[in-house]
């Protein structure tokens, strides 16, 4: 963990985004002490977006799940570590927005099936 989630405009794929993410990755786990083999994110492109009443909107929302034995020190890095990584990647001209929220879980409630043969 963490499992990191980020929406953005459609205008924002990449093709560097897969190396891009990896930076983000060793950066988090350099920072954190996280096993950087348990880092997942993912990039979730939407067509059209919509700010109270900016239908024009550009922003970047971040979702990142977390289990539930961290600290608040190091929920707070990754959130600055996240955000600094996307005013980075991304061309922040033309995004009116950045969110993040942290969502934590209990190990009780997540389930693995890795494919090993």
């Amino acid at each position: 963990m963490p499992h990191i989630t980020i929406y953005h405009s459609i205008e924002y794929i990449t093709s560097n985004l897969n190396k891009e993410l990896l930076s983000l990755h060793k950066s988090i786990a350099e920072n954190t002490g996280i096993d950087i083999a348990h880092i997942k994110s993912r990039s979730i492109p939407y067509t059209y977006g919509v700010i109270a009443e900016n239908t024009e909107a550009q922003y970047l929302h971040v979702e990142i799940l977390l289990k539930n034995d961290k600290t608040q020190e190091i929920k707070e890095k990754i959130a600055e570590l996240t955000i600094n990584f996307l005013k980075e990647s991304f061309d922040m001209q033309n995004i009116d927005e950045i969110t993040l929220e942290i969502r934590e879980f209990e190990d009780a409630n997540y389930f693995k099936y890795q494919n090993k043969d």
